[in-house]
């Protein structure tokens, strides 16, 4: 009797055991596996840092492109309130030309209107006009009592003045076409 319980103490102690190794070896299987998933996840984590770190210069390269870009914005919107300025004056002095050129038109009128009024007066030089196109005539010259005896139609009296606004006129603009 005391064999068997022996024997049957022995079975069942043999029976823990192999159960407490088949135990251990799983146990010993999971912590291979989680020791596996924590270096995975040591290896994800350190993929993920460099992930952020790249994207990290990446997002500075782009701040820096973004100033670059502000700055270079900045710059042309500069040239151009310069260049509007620029335009603005330029304008400002045409139409300040356009306006001396109007008046010295007007001069040129009242100077002319002085010449037909005034023809015969001694202060009058001999002009010969061949040298400068026939718009600076005042008078169509087929018509004009100031034609000289020599039989020239392109001869006529002007006054000293008016022939050097004529040739200042010619020298500022060739073409004889004044805006």
């Amino acid at each position: 009797d005391y064999e068997r319980k022996l024997h049957s103490n022995y079975e069942h102690l043999q029976d823990q055991i192999t159960r407490c190794s088949t135990t251990i070896e799983q146990k010993r299987q999971l912590q291979e596996q989680i020791q596996s998933n924590i270096e995975q996840i040591h290896n994800d984590v350190e993929q993920i840092q460099k992930t952020i770190l790249h994207e990290k210069k990446d997002l500075n390269q782009y701040q820096h492109d973004l100033e670059r870009c502000t700055t270079s914005l900045t710059q042309q919107e500069d040239l151009v309130h310069v260049l509007t300025q620029h335009n603005d004056e330029i304008e400002r002095i045409i139409q300040e030309r356009r306006q001396q050129i109007n008046n010295l038109e007007n001069e040129l009128i009242k100077l002319d209107d002085m010449l037909i009024n005034s023809f015969l007066h001694p202060s009058y030089n001999l002009h010969s006009n061949l040298s400068a196109p026939q718009q600076y005539n005042s008078l169509p010259s087929t018509t004009s009592p100031l034609s000289l005896s020599t039989g020239t139609t392109t001869d006529v009296l002007m006054p000293v003045r008016l022939q050097f606004v004529n040739s200042t006129l010619w020298k500022l603009c060739p073409s004889g076409i004044w805006v």
